[in-house]
C-alpha cells in the first residue's frame, strides 16, 4: 500500500481528487482510526493511518481532495485527517486558485457501518444528485459540484437509523465533480443564495418576509426596465441587503416565484420589474470568468436571447461578449450577486467580462468593493464608469434599511405571543 501511495506523487496537480476508502476500520489508542489493509490484522499497529492516507492524498498535487470513508468508526478519522492535510496544503500550495480538503465518514466514531449501505446512497448522489429539493436548488445552476455540495447531499438524504455519515472541510472550495442535474440551455432557476436573500427567512409557504426598501428596489427597477446597456452597482458594507434587494428583482422576473409571491402577497410595496425582466442571472462566489459567462449564457440560451455556441460547448466569456456583440433585439438585463465573493476572479471577471457585456446589455451588478492591486483601482472604480450606483451604505440608505428592519422583526414576530410587544423587540 505505501508504494502504490508513493506512486501517486504529483501525478494529479490542480486537479480535482475524489479517494474512497471502503473496507474495515479501527479505532486506534489515541482515539483516531486505522484503516485495515488485505495484509493487517486487527491489531492497532498494523493496516494504514487517516494521518497518514490524507497526506499521500495532498502529495498528488490535487487542489480539491474529499477522502470517502466508508468503514466502522469512520468519523474517528474525520478531524485528524482534515487538520494534517489542511497544514500540508498551507505549507505547499497546489498549482490552483483554490485548495480545499474534506473528509466524509459514513459513521460516528463510536458507530458499525451497515455494509453496502453508505456506498448505495454515495453512488446514488454522484450519479443522479440529491433527492432533497432544497438541495437540488443549489446543484442546478452550475456545470460542476463542489465536495461540500456531495457530502450535504449525502448527509440530507440519509434515512439509515442505525448510523448516520459526518462530514468536515477545511479552505476554499472549487469544482470537484460534474453535476448529473446540470443540461446545457436547461432553465436553471433562481440561484438559491438570491432566492433565499429575497425571502428574508420565510419558508416557501409562508408569505415572503421582505419589507420595505422600496426606494432602492425602485432604482434598480428603474436600470431593469430602461433596458440601457451599462453597468448598474449595488454597494454596501455585509449586511446591508444587497442581495435582498437584487434578489427581489431576480424573484419577481422568475415565473414561478412570481407566482407564489404574488398569491401569498399580492402588494409589494415597491416597482414590479415584471416577468421575465431579467434574462439572466448568477452567484459569482468561487467563479472564474469563463464560469461566470458559462451561467449567464446557459440561462440566455434557454430563453432564446441567444443560440447555442457555435462550438457545441457553453459559451466562455469571449463568445458570450461576442455573441452578444452581434444580438439585434432589445439588450437583455443580467444580474450578477457577490462579485467581491470571486476573490481572487473579480477584477478578472470585472475587466474581461462585465465591463464588455455592459456594451450590449443591461447588467446589475450587486458587490462590496476591493482594494485595487497597487496603484490600479478598485473593483467599483473599475465598474462605476459603465454606468451608477446604489450605495446601501450611505447616511440615508443606513437609515431607510433600519427602519427596514424594524418592519421585518416586527412582522415576523406578530402573533407568536400573547405577552410579546413585536414593536418594542424591533426598538
Amino acid at each position: 500500500m505505501n508504494r502504490f501511495l508513493d506512486g501517486l506523487e504529483g501525478r494529479n496537480r490542480g486537479k480535482p481528487l475524489l479517494a474512497l476508502w471502503s473496507g474495515h476500520g479501527v479505532p486506534s489508542h489515541n482515539g483516531f482510526l486505522r484503516l485495515l489493509t488485505s495484509d493487517a490484522t486487527r491489531f492497532h499497529r498494523h493496516g494504514l493511518a487517516v494521518g497518514d492516507f490524507l497526506p499521500a492524498c495532498v502529495a498528488t498535487g490535487s487542489s480539491q481532495i474529499l477522502l470517502v470513508l466508508d468503514t466502522c468508526h469512520s468519523g474517528a478519522g474525520r478531524g485528524a485527517g482534515v487538520d494534517i492535510a489542511a497544514r500540508m496544503l498551507e505549507d505547499a500550495p497546489p498549482d490552483a486558485d483554490h485548495a480545499w480538503v474534506g473528509v466524509l465518514a459514513s459513521t460516528l466514531p463510536a458507530q458499525q457501518a451497515i455494509d453496502g449501505v453508505f456506498g448505495a446512497a454515495f453512488r446514488k448522489v454522484v450519479r443522479n444528485g440529491p433527492a432533497a429539493a432544497s438541495q437540488q436548488l443549489t446543484w442546478r445552476n452550475s456545470r460542476f459540484v463542489t465536495g461540500a455540495q456531495v457530502a450535504q447531499a449525502v448527509t440530507t438524504d440519509w434515512d439509515e437509523e442505525e448510523h448516520r455519515p459526518t462530514f468536515r472541510s477545511d479552505g476554499e472550495l472549487s469544482d470537484l465533480l460534474p453535476n448529473p442535474l446540470w443540461h446545457y440551455g436547461r432553465q436553471a432557476g433562481i440561484v438559491e443564495h438570491l432566492l433565499l436573500a429575497a425571502r428574508s427567512g420565510a419558508t416557501k409557504v409562508e408569505p415572503p418576509a421582505f419589507t420595505g426598501r422600496r426606494f432602492e428596489v425602485d432604482t434598480v427597477v428603474g436600470w431593469v426596465a430602461s433596458r440601457t446597456p451599462g453597468l448598474y452597482v449595488v454597494t454596501g458594507l455585509a449586511g446591508t441587503g444587497k442581495s435582498a434587494v437584487v434578489g427581489r428583482v431576480v424573484s419577481l422576473s422568475d415565473p414561478a416565484e412570481r407566482k407564489r409571491v404574488l398569491k401569498l402577497a399580492p402588494d409589494l410595496g415597491h416597482a414590479d420589474p415584471g416577468e421575465g425582466a431579467v434574462a439572466a442571472h448568477a452567484h459569482a462566489r468561487g467563479l472564474t470568468a469563463d464560469r461566470l459567462a458559462e451561467a449567464l449564457g446557459n440561462a440566455l440560451v434557454h430563453r432564446d436571447v441567444l443560440p447555442p455556441s457555435t462550438t457545441g460547448k457553453p459559451y466562455n466569456a469571449a463568445l458570450l461578449v461576442g455573441a452578444l456583440q452581434q444580438h439585434e433585439g432589445v439588450p437583455p438585463v443580467l444580474v450578477v450577486d457577490g462579485l467581491d465573493e470571486a476573490r481572487d476572479h473579480a477584477f478578472a471577471i470585472a475587466d474581461d467580462l462585465l465591463t464588455k457585456l455592459a456594451g450590449h446589455a443591461c447588467v446589475v451588478v450587486a458587490s462590496r468593493d476591493l482594494p485595487g492591486p497597487g496603484d490600479s483601482p478598485s473593483l467599483l472604480d473599475r465598474l462605476d464608469p459603465h454606468g451608477s450606483r446604489l450605495d446601501l451604505s450611505g447616511p440615508e440608505a443606513l437609515v431607510r434599511g433600519q427602519d427596514a428592519m424594524g418592519a421585518y422583526v416586527t412582522a415576523r414576530l406578530s402573533d407568536r405571543s400573547p405577552v410579546m410587544d413585536p414593536g418594542l423587540v424591533a426598538e
